[in-house]
């Protein structure tokens, strides 16, 4: 990526994903790079990386922005420690790159990387070596290798265990790397269960972040019935929405969809013996109660009583889309799908990303269905609860994206009706991360974890551009 061709997209929007992207590969190649003039190269480079850092749409639009400049922060001062530095200033340096690395391992767990939090691990490691604390050094290649195993990352292991042996000989050869897969079987049992609920919705506007929260307590049901199962919920349920407001982290009416879906949207459904989805039951009572639900926020929320009346009537089309009962059908069952019925009889090798595409909904267009493309994996064994330290749930990450074709024609089809200028041009950018922890032996799930991030705007206007990131976050609790 060059100087031009970033220019080219900040023209665009320095706020969309493909200028922040852009930006931080230029940073780290700036950063890796051996052209002569090493001072004047890291210096650009750092002042990249902090353009980069202070934008407010980084850790909005990129899932793993935050961890990526952590990581090259950490390249830039390991260059700068061999860069002509005196002895004081490499030192410096030096204690700089370890504190970037040391960030960047927790940023990049928490971005579900977990290959890249051991590799981050293992520049801990070596930072120390280099400032001469070799047992702070052989401690931190072993809690990389602990990771390495805990991951299923067995030829990283292997490698880092060949550099341990040469910096502690007592260490010997590497033991005990177990090869783990989890094979997911369907077998529900009749309870019930406690979920709680929790929405973070982010927006990025020009110069800030808007941030919006909700929280639900749901009780769900699992109950066999003629052979089937049922899993219903019930109708009263405790709900924290008071973060809708009018000039909150979007206009009232799209929030108070968002709210609703992510709060309120638990249709019953019904699976065969074999966890095949059968039904969402009575879709279209579903869809009116969700209807009424969203204009009674909108209008509880209103500033004023004529600003609700023309709030209402302009938000009446977009709840009718929302909430029409083929819409509730289709996320029921891609909710269904994703953290249940995709894994009925799989065995997955652990550590191994898979591959498979699907239509799903599309982050920020709910109502529209794209095909995808989607890699997933088993990462590692976990306790299905925050109280148990037994590890007998698995997890599981999902990345989805539109498949390009799909959507390019997607974006022709919607700016017909749009009525653009000549040149003026759609832009739509998401991705998708899930995470769910589950007993492979029922496929009840214990957690679920949705990470949708998505870009829109028409022209990359940055004003009325739709920079958002909405994660939600269901632990269950069984009895």
């Amino acid at each position: 990526m060059t100087s031009d061709a970033i220019a080219a997209l900040d023209k665009i929007d320095p706020h969309a994903p493909a200028a922040l992207a852009s930006r931080l590969e230029y940073a780290d190649f700036l950063a890796g790079s051996t052209s002569a003039d090493c001072q004047q190269r890291l210096a650009n480079a750092q002042l990249l990386l902090a353009m980069i850092a202070a934008n407010p749409a980084l850790e909005v639009t990129l899932p793993s922005g935050r961890a990526r400049v952590a990581n090259i922060e950490y390249r830039i001062h390991l260059a700068r420690a061999s860069c002509g530095s005196s002895p004081p200033d490499r030192e410096a340096e030096l204690r700089e790159a370890l504190a970037a690395a040391q960030r960047a391992v927790g940023l990049y767990r928490d971005a579900l990387d977990y290959l890249s939090m051991a590799i981050a691990q293992f520049d801990v490691g070596v930072t120390y070596r280099m400032l001469g604390d070799d047992s702070a050094a052989i401690a931190s290649l072993a809690t990389a290798i602990d990771m390495d195993r805990e991951y299923g990352f067995r030829q990283d292991a292997e490698d880092n265990y060949q550099l341990l042996m040469r910096w502690n000989p007592a260490a010997g050869v590497m033991q005990d790397f177990q090869s783990r897969s989890a094979a997911l079987k369907f077998g529900w049992i009749a309870n019930d269960a406690d979920i709680e609920i929790q929405m973070d919705y982010t927006r990025a506007a020009a110069d800030k972040i808007n941030r919006a929260v909700g929280t639900a307590l749901v009780k769900r049901h699992f109950r066999e019935r003629h052979g089937d199962w049922v899993a219903s919920y019930e109708p009263n349920m405790t709900a924290n929405d008071a973060d809708v407001r009018p000039n909150g982290a979007a206009d009232l009416d799209k929030l108070a969809i968002i709210f609703t879906r992510a709060l309120r949207q638990h249709p019953d459904i019904e699976v065969n013996d074999r966890g095949d989805l059968q039904e969402v039951v009575d879709s279209g009572k579903v869809a009116r109660r969700l209807s009424a639900a969203t204009q009674a926020l909108i209008r509880e929320r209103a500033p004023a009583a004529e600003i609700a009346a023309r709030s209402s009537r302009r938000a009446a089309y977009e709840i009718d889309i929302a909430f029409g009962p083929q819409v509730i059908e289709a996320t029921t069952a891609q909710d269904y799908s994703l953290e249940t019925g995709a894994w009925i009889g799989a065995t997955l090798e652990q550590g191994v990303w898979y591959n498979m595409s699907a239509a799903l909904t599309m982050p920020g267009i709910e109502q529209i269905l794209l095909p995808h493309d989607m890699e997933f994996a088993y990462t590692h064994n976990v306790p299905c609860t925050a109280g148990s330290t037994i590890q007998s749930c698995v997890e599981l990450v999902i990345h989805a994206t539109p498949q390009e074709d799909a959507l390019k024609e997607f974006l022709k089809a919607i700016a017909r009706p749009l009525h653009l200028r000549h040149g003026q041009t759609v832009h739509y950018w998401s991705t998708a991360y899930l995470r769910v922890v589950t007993d492979p032996n029922t496929l009840m799930t214990y957690a679920s974890e949705s990470r949708r991030y998505w870009y829109l705007s028409i022209d990359a206007d940055p004003h009325g551009a739709e920079n958002v990131s909405q994660r939600i976050v269901s632990t269950f609790a069984y009895h």
